[in-house]
C-alpha cells in the first residue's frame, strides 16, 4: 500500500500555548493514513529544540532550513499550523 507522505510543522515556541492542538492535528493526519516524514515538532521539547540550535550556531540554523526545504519537496502534502509566529 502506498502512503501519502505529509510534512506537518508549526512554531516550536507556539507549543507553549498550542501543544495539545499540534498533537491532535499530528495524530489525525496519521489516523487518516498519512505517513509523517518528520516528527520533530511532536518529539522534541521547546527547550531542547532551541538549546540545540543555539549550541551549534549558524550551521544548525542552516541545517534546519535545508531539512525543512527537503521535507517540503518530498512530501505529498504539507500542513503549516500558523496560529503563532
Amino acid at each position: 500500500m502506498d502512503y501519502m507522505k505529509v510534512f506537518f510543522t508549526a512554531s516550536q515556541r507556539g507549543k507553549k500555548y498550542f501543544d495539545e492542538y499540534y498533537k491532535v492535528i499530528y495524530e489525525e493526519l496519521q489516523n487518516r493514513g498519512y505517513k509523517h516524514i518528520d516528527s520533530t515538532l511532536i518529539d522534541t521539547s521547546i527547550d531542547t529544540f532551541y538549546n540545540n540550535l543555539e549550541d551549534s550556531g549558524l550551521d544548525s540554523y542552516n541545517k534546519l532550513y535545508i531539512n525543512n526545504l527537503n521535507h517540503i519537496k518530498h512530501a505529498d502534502i504539507v500542513v503549516f499550523e500558523c496560529s503563532f509566529n
